[in-house]
C-alpha cells in the first residue's frame, strides 16, 4: 500500500465516523512491535507538525490549534520536530 492510499483510506474511516475500525486501528498501533512504535509515533508527531503550519479556516481552526499546542510542548523538550523524514 503506497502512502496515498494509507492516508486515503484513513481519510475515509474518518469522513464516514467509522468509530469500530478507528478503534480497531489504534488498537493495532498500540499492539505492533515495539520497534514499530517508535516510528509510529515519529510519523504522529511529524504529521503534527504540519499541521500545526498549515493555514486555517473555520473548518480546521481547532485542529491546528491543538496541533500547534502539542507541537509547542514536544519541542520543549524534544527539541525541533523536523517535519520529514
Amino acid at each position: 500500500m503506497t502512502g496515498k492510499e494509507c492516508a486515503e483510506a484513513l481519510s475515509l474511516m474518518i469522513n464516514c465516523n467509522d468509530k469500530a475500525n478507528l478503534n480497531q486501528f489504534i488498537e493495532t498501533l498500540r499492539r505492533d512491535h515495539k520497534l514499530l512504535q517508535d516510528g509510529e509515533i515519529k510519523l504522529l508527531f511529524k504529521t503534527l507538525k504540519m499541521f500545526s503550519e498549515v493555514r486555517t479556516d473555520a473548518r480546521n481552526e481547532n485542529a491546528v490549534t491543538v496541533a500547534r499546542k502539542v507541537v509547542d510542548t514536544a519541542e520543549e523538550y524534544l527539541g525541533p520536530i523536523k517535519p520529514n523524514y
